[in-house]
């Protein structure tokens, strides 16, 4: 009889850690614990959990609902003793308590509802397991006696550590995506004030330059006077006009993540090299792509995404360019967080040498020739337009053979595709 509960009890241990493997919400946890013990009630009677605050203690768990959701309310105040001292005294208990309905509780104080539970009940405060802020309580059901009483207290407290180690991760979890919520938030306002210093405070004293350096020109040219430097003046401040609106344009782009259209990537594609059609029949330009899925996303970002590429491909060729994008489906089982589409897009630029690529996705970041054209912002946009939609880009180069850029976009099901 001891060997078979053993085995039982560890059955439900390996159960419990595959339900809780990838449970990442304290929801998903409460429900997933109490499907494991609704699956064995022949070996664990009744299981019961409280979240307990200053005032109250809110039901989070419960095994058997229908049998004992009446006695079990879904909120106790604990102020009134008469219903919440078992949990009190659990809650400040170093260990665990157990509870006998037929004597403890009729000694210490008439509660009627706590006395048609089961003839024994082990409470485990998770707080003590772990180093979990919040405060609950889990109450295990049980009638075993004896040796095999003390067998199930030691695979409860098993259980109840790995519950609270659970919540104590989602905990974790949750503090920092606060913490990280908090602070992209912060950067975002920062970035928003920059966006408007850049297209008021510092694009308006450039306009009076440029106004006075205009007056100037149109007054040397009727007098016959040389208007060199003039025309230095004016070409610098409309170069500094331009970064400013670049910074702009970049903080500009609205960061979302949950974004509800379906974009078809293969159109986007198309759009992007419609854009240039004229720049690619001057240049002979060969453009294939295979034909690519849907993801939700910005169709506006995404297109600029593929301008920006296409754009410095055609820029930065001395050949008629060659321009291949593919893609490929993976899946978390090749070790991602998540499905995502991986689009290839290689061509056969000037490319750069690979140990400037940490440079090449910076703001204003040049890595070619100086006198070239380019304001160094086109792959920013294309990291911060990728990031948007929670993917990531990196590159690979190689001086005069060429640069492949690696794009990692979530991916999920298109419901008209099902």
């Amino acid at each position: 009889m001891d060997e078979e509960i053993t085995r039982r009890l560890t059955q439900i241990l390996l159960q419990l850690d595959k339900a809780l493997a990838t449970a990442n919400a304290k929801n998903e946890i409460y429900h997933r614990v109490t499907h494991v013990f609704e699956k064995n009630p022949d070996d664990l009677h009744f299981f019961l959990m409280y979240e307990l605050d200053a005032h109250a203690a809110t039901r989070v768990a419960i095994s058997d609902a229908d049998l004992f959701g009446a006695i079990a309310p879904e909120k106790l105040s604990l102020h009134d003793e008469h219903t919440a001292w078992p949990l009190q005294a659990a809650a400040h208990c170093n260990d665990y308590l157990i509870f006998d309905t037929e004597n403890l509780f009729i000694k210490k104080i008439s509660l009627e509802s706590w006395q048609q539970l089961p003839a024994k009940m082990l409470l485990f405060p998770l707080k003590q397991l772990s180093t979990l802020q919040a405060s609950a309580v889990v109450i295990f059901g049980t009638t075993l006696s004896g040796s095999l009483l003390e067998t199930q207290i030691g695979f409860m407290r098993l259980i109840a550590a790995k519950i609270a180690c659970c919540l104590q991760n989602v905990e974790s979890l949750t503090e920092t995506r606060q913490l990280a919520s908090e602070r992209h938030a912060a950067a975002e306002a920062q970035l928003e004030h920059l966006r408007y210093i850049s297209s008021h405070d510092l694009q308006e004293p450039l306009r009076k330059i440029r106004t006075f350096t205009n007056l100037l020109l149109r007054s040397a040219h009727a007098n016959g006077l040389p208007a060199e430097h003039l025309k230095k003046i004016d070409h610098a401040a409309a170069h500094m006009s331009g970064l400013l609106q670049n910074i702009v344009s970049y903080a500009s782009i609205s960061r979302s993540g949950n974004f509800t259209e379906w974009v078809d990537l293969t159109s986007v594609v198309e759009d992007a090299t419609a854009a240039f059609e004229t720049e690619i029949r001057k240049k002979l330009a060969v453009i294939t792509y295979s034909t690519l899925t849907k993801i939700k996303g910005d169709r506006k970002q995404l297109t600029d995404l593929f301008k920006n590429l296409l754009e410095n491909s055609l820029r930065f060729c001395e050949i008629p360019p060659v321009i291949s994008i593919s893609h490929r489906l993976t899946s978390m089982k090749e070790g991602y967080m998540h499905n995502y589409v991986e689009v290839i897009y290689t061509d056969n630029s000037i490319g750069f040498e690979q140990r400037h690529a940490g440079r090449a996705f910076m703001m204003f970041q040049k890595l070619h020739n100086k006198k070239m054209l380019g304001n160094g912002m086109g792959l920013a946009f294309c990291k911060k337009i990728v990031e948007n939609h929670q993917g990531f880009i990196d590159v690979e180069s190689k001086i005069n053979q060429g640069t492949m850029f690696r794009i990692m976009l979530p991916v999920e099901n298109d419901p008209e595709e099902e």
